[in-house]
This record gives structure tokens, sequence and C-alpha cells, in this order.
């Protein structure tokens, strides 16, 4: 199938976020890594063979990005309010001793503010 990929203005946040447009179809992805934000319109199989469309939206409420120093990358888009408990688990994750500092980090948006 074919797509198009752009960057556009994301719908939670207002900040850049990418965008992947199934236009044949009418599917679409899009996807805040800033905020966190998740939507997705996929085509699924309905009653009778015929097809509906199932629309799934996730609130962003951050993004984790883990570097370690062999170059291995793991990125969390967090659709969940993160409680004090939650981040203080992810701020003991960069502490461990593989892990690259300078290019991890953790991003928290809550009422409309990045922390």
């Amino acid at each position: 199938m074919a797509s198009i990929y752009s960057a556009i203005k994301c719908p939670y946040c207002g900040r850049s976020a990418f965008e992947d447009d199934y236009y044949k179809s009418d599917e679409k992805y899009i996807s805040c890594l800033r905020c966190g934000f998740n939507y997705s319109k996929t085509m699924k199989e309905g009653i009778n063979n015929l097809f509906e469309y199932e629309e799934d939206r996730q609130e962003g409420h951050g993004v984790f990005s883990l570097v370690k120093k062999d170059g291995k990358r793991e990125m969390r888009m967090l659709n969940y309010h993160l409680t004090n408990n939650d981040i203080d688990k992810y701020k003991k994750t960069f502490l461990e001793k593989d892990v690259d500092q300078e290019k991890s980090y953790l991003v928290t948006y809550e009422a409309e503010t990045f922390i």
C-alpha cells in the first residue's frame, strides 16, 4: 500500500508530530515524539464482509527515550498519567552503567505543560 508520510501539528500538544496517511484505504496513523500522543484509524472487516473503520486515540503524557552505550535504543510513548513512583523508576533506569545519559531523556506532559 502507498502512503504519504509527513510532519503535522500534533492535535494534542501542538508540537510537531508524524502522520502516515494511507490515502487509498483512508487509514491513518499519528505519533508525537514530544508528548506521546498516538492515533490510528484502521479498516477492519465488519458484518456481511463489509469493511468499517476503527479509531484509537491515546492522549500523550510524555516520552521515555533510553539509549544504551552499545547503540541500542528503547522509546516508550507514555499514554497514562505518571505517578511520582513511575518517574522515580524511569530516573533509576538512567543511572544504570550501560546507559548513554547524554542521549537519553524523559519528558512528561501534563495540563498542557512539558516538564
